[in-house]
């Protein structure tokens, strides 16, 4: 069964069980409020836990501890050092645990492919860690490109690249990391992201239509975004 399934069930058993509860009059100087919220909360520690996701498990888990900071006697830590605990561990965390990448492509499994930037062939590959950057695709038969980028910024130009056929990948893993992707305006890109408290912008004008080109994004961006400027 499902991670996501166990949480909802256990979400809406723990309902029932507050409805009960509540008539009771065991729970009568806790918030009820308080309690929905933190069940509401619990299919996102889990999926936090599952995923190795730092951010998922301390920041839900700090806003619990807000809600009952009473209860609990934390009034003084609450809310904004407890929230800036929470995310502080989420970067300590991640850094020192880093999340197995689902998004890796078969061909660059191997841990020396990623250490090796590549701007030229048919697998593409760049990495950028605390620092700004800025890359240049130069292949003429590029059919992915990797993108990996962490508590920084980095730049991708295609201007001056062309794709196999008419259809390549880019794979885009990013934390903190904004990400600017600079293509052909002719091309098409569809964006199958992932995001984490993070979005994806389009600037400029296009015309997809005269070369059938298309670009597909994949990848996980958490607490970043992905910027497509046509050029």
């Amino acid at each position: 069964m499902k991670t996501s399934k166990i949480a909802w069930g256990l979400f809406f058993v723990a309902m029932a069980a507050l409805i009960i509860l509540n008539q009771t009059g065991i729970i009568v100087e806790i918030s009820i409020v308080g309690i929905i919220i933190s069940l509401l909360l619990l299919p996102v520690i889990i999926t936090g836990i599952k995923n190795r996701n730092f951010f998922f498990m301390f920041i839900p888990l700090s806003i619990i501890a807000i809600l009952f900071d009473e209860p609990l006697g934390i009034e003084k830590f609450t809310p904004w050092p407890l929230l800036a605990c929470a995310l502080f561990l989420s970067i300590g965390f991640h850094i020192l645990f880093p999340a197995k990448n689902k998004w890796k492509t078969e061909k660059f499994d191997n841990s020396q492919n990623w250490q090796a930037e590549s701007s030229d062939g048919d697998h593409i590959c760049f990495q950028n860690r605390f620092a700004g950057s800025v890359k240049y695709v130069t292949s003429k038969t590029f059919k992915d490109v990797n993108i990996r980028s962490s508590f920084g910024g980095m730049k991708v130009y295609f201007d001056n690249a062309e794709m196999y056929a008419n259809e390549a990948t880019a794979v885009i893993v990013s934390d903190f990391s904004g990400i600017e992707l600079y293509v052909p305006k002719e091309w098409n890109v569809v964006s199958k992201l992932s995001f984490s408290f993070g979005g994806i912008d389009e600037k400029g004008e296009k015309n997809s239509a005269k070369n059938g080109k298309t670009l597909i994004l994949e990848g996980n961006v958490k607490f970043a975004g992905v910027t497509v400027i046509y050029v």
